[in-house]
């Protein structure tokens, strides 16, 4: 057994050790019942300092992995509506109108989709800052489909999609119209980009006793139990390997508009059979406003 200057020595060592940054190699037990304290203490002090460089270094290849994201969201719509622009310019005088008319629609979705993208990433920084307060006011729900469905027309068109809209009329909910309509906006955009061409994506509003249940049903590929806990986190992505970029942000900023409203979301899918995600807004008391 090491004399009790040695125990210390190895105890003063074990510490330099962790001051230069070795996490890795652990501390093994002494042996001896009056320095084991304090080389188990020096042992659980390694393991605390691992485990929070491990979440350090999670937290930069989530960062890397959104940049990455976020670079592909923005650049690949850019450089269409950049070429877009590229051949309107050169060769307006010798395309065809209705070429001219697909330029331009393609160059519409391409700034509706980085408008969206931008809208996103602000809601998602005021969400995160604790700044985000819709002003709640009673409104009536068909009021948000002009507005939230508007933008992503041409997208729709170019997917040979539709949007079945089965709401009651009246349907009086407690909201604020702006942030309600980007969430509205961001689930039916999720269905048409995860749905097939030629879908018809369906958004329903069923009347309860002291809420509205608002759901958004595609018919894309589903998404395994196992996928489904983390789909309102934020940089969420089911399948990384998937072709459809995204960065991740749209079912989270729902989520944090929802809250916000005092209602719940939630998603139904199974794989091979679409997905539906809901959410619940409190009934409107007072008159909308015209």
């Amino acid at each position: 057994m090491l004399s009790d200057a040695a125990q210390l020595a190895r105890a003063i060592a074990a510490l330099a050790s962790l001051a230069d940054g070795d996490l890795d190699s652990p501390i093994p037990p002494t042996g001896n019942p009056e320095t084991e304290p304090l080389m188990a203490g020096i042992e659980r002090l390694r393991q605390r300092l691992l485990l929070q460089r491990q979440a350090v270094l999670a937290q930069e290849e989530e960062r890397e992995q959104l940049l990455h994201n976020l670079a592909h969201e923005i650049r690949t719509p850019l450089t269409a509506l950049e070429n877009a622009l590229d051949i309107l310019a050169s060769s307006l005088a010798e395309i065809s109108i209705k070429e001219s008319e697909r330029l331009l629609r393609g160059a519409r979705i391409t700034a509706t989709r980085v408008r969206l993208l931008t809208e996103n990433l602000l809601s998602a920084g005021a969400i995160q800052a604790g700044l985000f307060q819709p002003v709640l006011q009673p409104m009536d729900l068909d009021q948000l489909f002009p507005t939230a469905l508007e933008p992503l027309a041409a997208a729709l068109e170019v997917r040979s999609q539709q949007v079945e809209v089965d709401i009651p009329t009246p349907c009086p909910v407690m909201g604020d119209p702006l942030y309600l309509g980007q969430a509205l906006s961001n689930l039916v955009s999720n269905a048409s980009k995860y749905g097939p061409e030629g879908s018809t994506i369906h958004v329903k509003a069923i009347s309860e006793a002291r809420t509205v249940r608002v759901e958004v049903t595609d018919h894309g590929p589903g998404i395994s139990a196992g996928q489904q806990p983390g789909l309102f986190e934020r940089y969420y992505r089911p399948s990384p390997s998937q072709a459809t970029p995204s960065v991740g942000l749209g079912l989270a900023i729902v989520k944090g508009i929802i809250d916000a409203h005092r209602g719940s979301v939630g998603v139904i899918s199974t794989p091979g059979n679409g997905t539906t995600v809901w959410f619940t807004l409190p009934v409107g008391t007072g008159t909308a406003p015209a």
